[in-house]
């Protein structure tokens, strides 16, 4: 996993712990996928992706001021879950669900985008309960 990866998932996990839930598990990993993070709300195993990038300023004259204008750059997180990857969700939530022996517990899946600004050293974080695909 690589630096803004882990940076993301250790965000994710402080703030869904803010918003009540109990980490049960990170980084679940088989050959064919990975759940991010595993957390549980009253009675509830909700399932993480999460999804980080990385958001480098640039600074530009504007037009007709004359002032140097902040404008991000990049695309937004949750643009990376792909057709594939939600495949490859949904079969790691199945082998978590068989591997723990949890057939008929309730469960969801969730996405929590963050987009990490470099240069002010600040995250902006979305989370998106609930997915349905």
């Amino acid at each position: 996993m690589n630096k803004i990866g882990k940076f993301g998932e250790d965000i994710a996990c402080k703030f869904l712990m803010k918003r009540g839930y109990k980490i049960v598990e990170r980084n679940y990993s088989r050959k064919w996928g990975e759940l991010d993070v595993v957390a549980k709300k009253a009675g509830k195993i909700c399932f993480v992706e999460v999804k980080t990038v990385s958001c480098e300023m640039s600074a530009e004259i504007g037009a007709n001021s004359g002032e140097y204008v902040t404008r991000a750059t990049g695309y937004r997180p949750e643009d990376n879950m792909n057709k594939k990857k939600i495949a490859k969700f949904l079969r790691i939530i199945q082998t978590y669900l068989q591997d723990k022996h949890l057939g008929k517990v309730e469960w969801s899946m969730s996405l929590v985008a963050i987009r990490v600004d470099t240069v002010k050293k600040k995250a902006k974080v979305r989370f998106i309960e609930d997915l349905i695909f």
